[in-house]
C-alpha cells in the first residue's frame, strides 16, 4: 500500500467523523429552534434559542458539506505510476534514477549504488591500455586484455 492509498483511508475517516459531528450540531440546532418556538418563556429567550438554534444548524450543515468533500476527494485520489506510486512520495517524478539490482534511489552522478554497491557506470576503463570499454564487457574491445 503506497503512501495516497494510505491517506485515502485517512482522509475517509475524517470526513466521517466531520459528518456524524455536524449532524450531532444540526441536530442540537433544530431542538433549540423547536424548543424556542414552543417555549412559554418571554420573547428575548424565544428569540435567542431561535437565534442560536439557526447558527448551530447552519454550522452543522456547513460542517456536513465540508464531510462531503473530504469523502469524494478521498474517494478520488489516485496514483497510477511514478515515484508516487511506487511510494516514493516526495522524492520527484523527474529524472529520477534507480538502481538496476536493488531499486534504490540513484543520486545523479554516482557511480556506485549507495545500498547494494551496484557498478553504476556504463563504460569502465581497461586497466592494460586505459581504453573506455563498456561495463558488461569482459574483455578489452581495444588490446584484447581480461579485465
Amino acid at each position: 500500500m503506497n503512501k495516497i492509498e494510505k491517506q485515502k483511508g485517512q482522509l475517509k475517516a475524517i470526513s466521517i467523523i466531520i459528518m456524524v459531528i455536524s449532524v450531532i450540531i444540526m441536530g442540537v440546532g433544530i431542538l433549540m429552534i423547536v424548543s424556542g418556538s414552543t417555549a412559554d418563556s418571554g420573547l428575548g429567550m424565544k428569540f435567542t434559542l431561535i437565534l442560536f438554534g439557526i447558527l448551530f444548524a447552519l454550522i452543522g450543515l456547513a460542517g456536513i458539506a465540508f464531510g462531503l468533500v473530504f469523502l469524494i476527494t478521498g474517494k478520488s485520489l489516485t496514483a497510477t505510476r511514478g515515484s508516487v506510486a511506487e511510494d516514493n512520495l516526495g522524492k520527484g517524478t523527474i529524472n529520477m534514477t534507480k538502481c538496476s539490482n536493488c531499486g534504490s534511489e540513484i543520486v545523479p552522478g554516482n557511480n556506485f549504488c549507495g545500498k547494494c554497491g551496484n557498478n553504476l557506470a556504463q563504460t569502465k576503463i581497461c586497466s592494460s591500455c586505459g581504453a573506455t570499454i563498456n561495463v558488461d564487457e569482459k574483455i578489452c574491445t581495444n588490446c584484447g586484455a581480461e579485465v
